[in-house]
Order: C-alpha cells, then sequence, then structure tokens
C-alpha cells in the first residue's frame, strides 16, 4: 500500500485514499467530503482498479432492496416504509466516531443539521436523500463527549405520489454518555456496530393542532405519568417556566391540594427533562411562595437529579422568594 492507494475498510463500508502513513502500520484514510480518519494498516484492504470493470456502480446508487415475493412466486409489491430514519455514531477506532444520517424510509428527505452548544449554533450538514441512503455528516472525539454539541435536526418529507402526515420533522439529540452506550447496536444501511438513535420514531403533531387541558390532565395524572411521550419541541425550549396553574392552562376547581400539588410536579419533571435534552445551561422554575411545599419538593427533585449541577433561589428582586434557578450539566 502506498500513499494514494484506493482501500476499503474491513469491518465497514467506507473507502477511500490513503493520504498519510504513519510507522508502517497506522494510515491516514481520506474518504471523502473532508471527513479524514487514523487507521491500522491491517485494517483496510486495496480495491482492484478490475472491480468496477466487472461490476460498475454509480457513485451515489442506493443498495440494491430485492423485491418481495408472494407464494407461487408472483412478484409482491414493496410495502412503502414511513418510518426510518436514523443518526448511527460508527466508532472508526477507539478515539473517534463518524455520525451518519441515515434514511430507510420512501420518503426523499431534504435534511439540515445544526449543532447547538449554549448559545453558540454551527451548521454540521445539509442536503437530500433518497430511500436507502446515508450521509456523513460529522466527525467527533470521544476524548470531548461531555461537549458535544445538541445536534438540532429538521426534515421535509416528498415523494411524487403521497402525501406525508406531517411535512416537516423537528428533532433535538443531546447525547448522555449512558444511554450512548446503551444504543449500541448493528447500525441500519450500515451494517457495522454504532450507537443508533431513531429520530422519527413517533410522529410529530401539526403545528396547528390544539391539545385540550383535558387531554393534558388526562396525562398528567394517569398511572405510568413519568412514562408520557412529551409531544416534540417546537423551536428553543424557554428557560423558564411557570407553575401557577394559570400559567400552566389548569384550572383547581374540583381538585385536591394534593392533586395540584401532583400536576404542577408533573409539569416540573417534563420540563426540566426537556431543558437537559435541549441543552439548556440555565432554567428558572417559578414556583411561587404559598406555604413552600411546592418549592421544597422542587430542590428535593433538583438535588438528587444526576444533570443539575447546582440551584438557588432566584434574584428576591424579580421573583420575590418565589422562584429557583438551576445550573445543568
Amino acid at each position: 500500500m502506498n500513499i494514494g492507494s484506493k482501500v476499503r475498510l474491513l469491518h465497514g463500508k467506507e473507502e477511500g485514499i490513503i493520504t498519510k502513513i504513519k510507522s508502517g502500520k497506522y494510515l491516514e484514510i481520506d474518504l471523502g467530503d473532508g471527513f479524514s480518519i487514523p487507521v491500522l494498516a491491517n485494517e483496510v484492504v486495496l480495491i482492484s482498479p478490475e472491480e468496477k470493470k466487472i461490476a460498475p456502480v454509480a457513485e451515489n446508487a442506493a443498495p440494491f432492496r430485492p423485491r418481495q415475493t408472494a407464494p407461487g412466486g408472483v412478484v409482491a409489491s414493496t410495502a412503502f416504509a414511513t418510518k426510518g430514519i436514523y443518526f448511527s455514531f460508527v466508532p472508526i477506532n477507539d478515539r473517534e466516531v463518524v455520525l451518519h444520517l441515515v434514511n430507510l424510509t420512501s420518503w426523499q428527505l431534504l435534511f439540515t443539521i445544526y449543532g447547538r452548544t449554549g448559545a453558540n449554533t454551527k451548521g454540521l450538514a445539509s442536503g437530500v436523500l433518497t430511500e436507502n441512503q446515508s450521509h456523513q455528516v460529522t466527525k467527533l472525539l470521544l476524548k470531548d463527549f461531555e461537549s458535544w454539541p445538541v445536534f438540532e435536526t429538521q426534515v421535509l418529507y416528498y415523494h411524487p405520489d403521497r402525501s406525508p402526515e406531517s411535512f416537516i420533522l423537528e428533532h433535538s439529540l443531546r447525547c448522555r454518555i449512558q444511554s450512548f452506550h446503551n444504543q449500541l447496536q448493528k447500525a441500519p444501511l450500515l451494517g457495522v456496530n454504532a450507537h443508533v438513535y431513531q429520530i422519527d420514531a413517533s410522529s410529530p403533531k401539526p403545528r396547528n393542532e390544539k391539545i385540550e387541558a383535558s387531554e393534558i390532565r388526562a396525562k398528567m395524572l394517569g398511572a405510568d405519568n413519568d412514562k408520557v411521550a412529551q409531544p416534540p419541541l417546537q423551536g428553543r425550549l424557554p428557560a423558564q417556566i411557570d407553575l401557577h396553574l394559570a400559567a400552566l392552562n389548569e384550572e383547581a376547581a374540583g381538585l385536591s391540594n394534593a392533586a395540584i400539588l401532583e400536576l404542577q410536579l408533573t409539569a416540573f419533571k417534563n420540563y426540566l427533562e426537556q431543558a437537559i435534552a435541549g441543552g439548556l445551561a440555565e432554567i428558572t422554575i417559578i414556583h411561587g411562595v404559598g406555604q413552600g411545599t411546592l418549592r421544597q419538593e422542587i430542590h428535593r427533585l433538583l438535588s438528587k437529579h444526576p444533570n443539575v449541577a447546582n440551584y438557588k433561589d432566584a434574584q428576591k428582586e424579580k421573583f420575590g422568594y418565589g422562584a429557583t434557578i438551576a445550573r445543568l450539566k
């Protein structure tokens, strides 16, 4: 192998050109689109110039999907796949991963992906994905895991013969170390081990759909209220939440003090998890003064949460003694 040789990874489908040879054991491979990765020399094989003469393949062709046959050998129509958009973090070595966006749906997807760190946002990738295609988004260092950005994704769906349930998908992903390792599996389409997140697991509600207060109350008071799937965030999550019933669009009529407290705490828990997932650094919880029960419960939950760095009463001049500021990790 020499600089300029075209090679393929043994344990993946990536191909590239050797740009550097280090100590005879390590190679640097240019995968194209500005991506270069270091690999062991024994982890790649040379691509023979004869390969493309035997079976020429278009550079951006989607992988072949075999047609299904019904009993009797009749060709069955391929089902239209409405779900199957994934983020796959593919380990290249013990130091780096490459993030891929994978489309297993039958939609044509127009996508944009941004990385958000605090108040700063940086464009990472954009483009069009057709059925059974993937796109390399960015390379990430594992040593910088805690400072990885929040991955903000917007997807527009298109098909000449079908109309999607919702034309746009918005998704926000902040990787957490424990859940990241739990996501390790065989990556769809790529066929290698990767940390995989499905970003279209649930259908977003149309933006103009009104959610009735009775529906929210039923979900909050359900037996499994901690497991209730929250509707996806539309735009940037506000940095504060007001837990007064009027602000939550709830009424106290007919509710006991315990039921009111449960409503407020459930709203707080849901907001806190969304704030953490959304990458907010600091949040303000307006709980009021009252008898102090709600404040005490919120402080108790904050003190036990692994993603809360610290908390304190907010400035008296602005909120009196009725609010708490929490800093998130």
